[in-house]
């Protein structure tokens, strides 16, 4: 995976001289955020692209591409992966939708690309994905308008997500407290790479301190257990956001998944807490509540585990007017194949008014008003025992 992540040569298929398009952003952000490669627009109908020479298809190229970004429509995506595989491609991220989000007529076009690839060795990121991104070497080959809008900085956190729009709040998020992301894979319809999978790769990297999950469906389970067990070894945290737990966010996650297939997640992710592969929260905010973890200079192996711990506590203490109560961490490693980092036994709330004393001490007094007010409303004593009952 880190392989994939870490290309020298990039080709863009429907590369656009306009850096607002799907097309031309991830041309715009490497070489805006000092991608040291080299960077092939391909587009028939242009000769340069963002100053840069254009080609009319993958054949002309100098040289063989390690990854291509096809920014096509899905139509053309299969004849896109022909080029990519006689071009010599090692990885093709396809942003193109239309595929197993969309029934049994999609799934099949999506299967039958992901064998033609396969055959030929070729790996696969997406369909329907915004892209992946390496911010140590200014690979962002990701069209997410998140990193337009905050700077990205190399750092210690990764993060994995089935949901392009879960990468960018996620990175919107640790941005704004002032952290460094160093990955952010956004996996779509997973026909190859799959959350599982990248989580697992990402672990090679020695300098990596956390890593944020968002899943909607594990297609590999047995991998990701693999992954919590060496994140327990190495002692990295893997802090997990379960989506499609309502029927709202259960027709969202369905842009990328097929149905059935929330029960993996809810049996992965809902395990007793001896085989729970990694913490659970159930909002992104929640995640971000807590990732001051990273900020811990190296030590004892524990002394990750320990931060959590604590920023879980402050947590706790602060969502209690909101009567949301943050899990305890457990950190010894599980029994059996599926180890785990870190386990959350509740859900965490996101901590929205961390940003000054002001504002956090003004949400504490409306907290506290509204309690008591629903309180007054909503409760009444019965007899003389004091037992009491919702009206």
């Amino acid at each position: 995976m880190l392989q994939l992540l870490t290309p020298r040569r990039v080709a863009v298929l429907g590369a656009s001289d306009n850096p607002v398009k799907a097309g031309g952003r991830p041309i715009a952000y490497m070489r805006r955020y000092g991608f040291q490669g080299d960077i092939y627009p391909v587009n028939p109908r242009r000769t340069e692209v963002q100053g840069l020479p254009c080609y009319a298809s993958l054949a002309d190229l100098p040289q063989a591409p390690d990854l291509v970004v096809i920014s096509l429509a899905g139509s053309q995506v299969d004849a896109a992966l022909a080029q990519c595989i006689a071009a010599g491609a090692r990885c093709a991220v396809i942003y193109a939708s239309g595929f197993a989000e969309l029934g049994a007529a999609g799934l099949a076009a999506q299967q039958a690309l992901m064998r033609r690839a396969s055959a030929a060795g070729l790996r696969l990121i997406g369909p329907n994905t915004q892209g992946v991104a390496n911010f140590q070497t200014g690979a962002v080959l990701n069209f997410s308008t998140m990193i337009n809008e905050c700077a990205p900085q190399d750092g210690a956190i990764a993060i994995v997500s089935q949901s392009g729009a879960g990468a960018g709040i996620l990175y919107g998020g640790l941005r704004r407290q002032g952290l460094g992301v160093r990955y952010m894979v956004a996996t779509g319809n997973e026909a190859d790479v799959n959350v599982a999978r990248a989580v697992r790769g990402l672990l090679e990297d020695p300098s990596l301190r956390l890593i944020l999950m968002y899943a909607e469906a594990l297609r590999d389970t047995g991998l990701l257990a693999e992954a919590a067990a060496l994140s327990a070894r190495r002692d990295v945290p893997i802090l997990a956001v379960k989506a499609a737990r309502t029927p709202a966010g259960q027709a969202t996650a369905s842009s990328h998944r097929r149905a059935g297939q929330r029960r993996c997640v809810d049996r992965s992710l809902s395990a007793p807490t001896q085989h729970r592969p990694c913490a659970r929260f159930r909002r992104t905010g929640g995640v971000c509540a807590v990732v001051r973890a990273a900020r811990t200079p190296p030590g004892p192996p524990a002394r990750g585990a320990q931060q959590l711990r604590r920023d879980l506590r402050a947590g706790r203490r602060r969502d209690r007017t909101k009567r949301h109560a943050v899990g305890r961490i457990h950190t010894k490693p599980c029994a059996g194949a599926a180890g785990s980092a870190a386990s959350v036994c509740r859900g965490a709330q996101p901590d929205r008014h961390d940003d000054g004393a002001a504002r956090a001490a003004g949400h504490l007094r409306r907290g506290l008003a509204q309690r008591g007010r629903q309180r007054r409303r909503a409760w009444r004593f019965r007899g003389l025992s004091g037992r009491r009952r919702r009206l």
